[in-house]
């Protein structure tokens, strides 16, 4: 059985801010709109499961460039995802090093070859700023 659709973030919320409860409204303002709105479930300390095809919509999921993530392993290649999102910065393994781009390129082509109807690429905007590393600078990734 579908667990209920309700907007919840147990977990989530940073009290300091009033939590969760001007994002619960703009989604729903969004939704009213007819805007879809998608929330990607999972990250580094997630629990959460679906327990059936049903529960998922449009399901969307943000793993880590090495292939396969280790939280989500198996389940990315069953091809149930709508949207992936791949974190290629902070991984050394795989994110952009402009003296050796070659493990970058190489898990690039791995996750543009699984099964999901878009895989996107979870790149810094910047330089300096949230993500340490794994910058590409836009004119290297027009020219691949």
């Amino acid at each position: 059985m579908a667990q209920p659709q309700k907007l919840t973030f147990p977990g989530t919320a940073t009290p300091s801010i009033g939590g969760c409860k001007g994002l619960r409204s703009e989604i729903e303002h969004c939704q009213k709109l007819g805007i879809k709105v998608l929330l990607s479930i999972g990250g580094g300390t997630s629990t959460y499961t679906l327990t059936s095809k049903e529960e998922a919509r449009e399901l969307a999921t943000s793993p880590q460039c090495p292939y396969p993530d280790a939280r989500i392993g198996a389940t990315l290649e069953t091809g149930l995802f709508d949207y992936i999102w791949v974190q290629f910065y902070n991984n050394p393994v795989c994110e952009y090093i402009a003296a050796n781009a070659d493990n970058f390129f190489k898990a690039l082509n791995k996750w543009a070859s699984i099964k999901a109807d878009k895989v996107f690429l979870g790149l810094p905007a910047a330089p300096h700023g949230a993500a340490n590393n794994g910058y590409v600078e836009p004119e290297v990734l027009k020219s691949k």
